[in-house]
């Protein structure tokens, strides 16, 4: 789409390469996507959208990509506390309306937000950073290779190619 078509994804990823380091990437990532989370509340929608630019610049940073992903399931889930939309099953089964609830997950939203940025951090700071090429069955992915196919536009599906002799 327009993203990948107009270079946005790279502009993306060298604004998030020149607002954080690899220590606080996972945090901004996870603080990034609760404020998303918050207008477009389809965590899997999101992701689709902004894992070519969240990966690209992690990839820069030469930060744990799985860990990435997790912050941003985490910033998704704090979210989560601030809109409604996964209570609403809830709600009509009790007989309550938003407004009755709301005020206590917003409580839990500030008291869960800073646990989860300082465990992300933290936990964040103990991980190895990814290797310089991922070994497959079929033999080794440089990672140069991974990030192009990161910014291969959704819609097609990369063909697996692979660097190196067979394992």
């Amino acid at each position: 789409g327009i993203i990948t078509a107009t270079h946005l994804n790279a502009r993306l990823a060298n604004a998030f390469v020149s607002v954080s380091t690899q220590t606080t990437f996972a945090p901004f990532v996870a603080l990034y996507s609760a404020v998303l989370g918050v207008f477009v509340p389809s965590g899997g929608s999101k992701w689709v959208i902004e894992a070519p630019y969240v990966m690209a610049a992690a990839h820069q940073l030469k930060v744990h990509l799985g860990w990435v992903v997790a912050s941003y399931d985490l910033g998704e889930a704090l979210a989560n506390l601030l809109q409604p939309f996964w209570m609403l099953p809830v709600l009509g089964l009790f007989g309550l309306r938003a407004k009755d609830v709301m005020g206590y997950t917003f409580i839990v939203f500030l008291v869960l937000t800073p646990i989860v940025i300082a465990m992300v951090t933290l936990l964040g700071a103990t991980l190895k950073l990814f290797p310089t090429a991922c070994k497959t069955a079929a033999g080794t992915l440089e990672l140069e290779v991974l990030a192009q196919e990161l910014e291969r536009p959704m819609g097609i599906s990369p063909t697996s190619r692979r660097l190196g002799a067979e394992s």
